[in-house]
Parts: structure tokens; C-alpha cells; sequence
């Protein structure tokens, strides 16, 4: 045989060795992604509908807090507004006119 033919065949088989080795690090890392992402999505989902339940009497309680203390003429002020400490939270009495 030729040694220019054989020299070709190996290429070919080399070729071939190197695009099935790819296709299989492909289809791993695809089937890693799915497999990863479907349990991801479904709780994130749930996580979702579970945060849309809580956050309702939260939201109402805080509002009805806020209406209570408007009424009293009473406003709560962060503390980085005025320039302390953060995290601290001071009631600010406004008079009434």
C-alpha cells in the first residue's frame, strides 16, 4: 500500500476519534444541563407560588401599620436618612397645623 493512503486513513480514524469523543462530552453536558435545570425550574416555580401566599398578609399588616400610624400623625424614618447608623429606626412626630 501506498504510504500516502495509509497516512489518509489515520487521519480519517483520528478525525473520527476526535468528533465521537466530542459528541460524547456534548451529549453529557447537555443531559448535565437538563437534568440540572428541570429540578431548578420546578422550584423556583414553587418558590414563586409560595412567596405570591405569604407576602399578602404581610403586605396587609404592614399597610394597615402604616394607615394606624398616620393617623397618629407618626412616621417612621431610617436611620441612614439622617445620617446614624444603619438599620436603627426612629418614630418622627410631625405637629399637627
Amino acid at each position: 500500500m501506498n504510504s500516502r493512503i495509509i497516512h489518509q486513513r489515520e487521519t480519517y480514524i483520528y478525525f473520527t476519534i476526535f468528533a465521537l469523543v466530542g459528541v460524547l462530552i456534548a451529549n453529557m453536558f447537555i443531559n448535565m444541563v437538563f437534568i440540572l435545570a428541570y429540578p431548578l425550574l420546578i422550584g423556583l416555580i414553587v418558590q414563586v407560588v409560595l412567596l405570591q401566599k405569604i407576602k399578602k398578609p404581610f403586605y396587609r399588616s404592614g399597610k394597615e401599620l402604616t394607615e394606624q400610624l398616620k393617623l397618629k400623625n407618626i412616621f417612621l424614618v431610617e436611620s441612614n436618612i439622617l445620617g446614624d447608623e444603619e438599620g436603627t429606626v426612629y418614630e418622627v412626630h410631625q405637629m399637627p397645623f
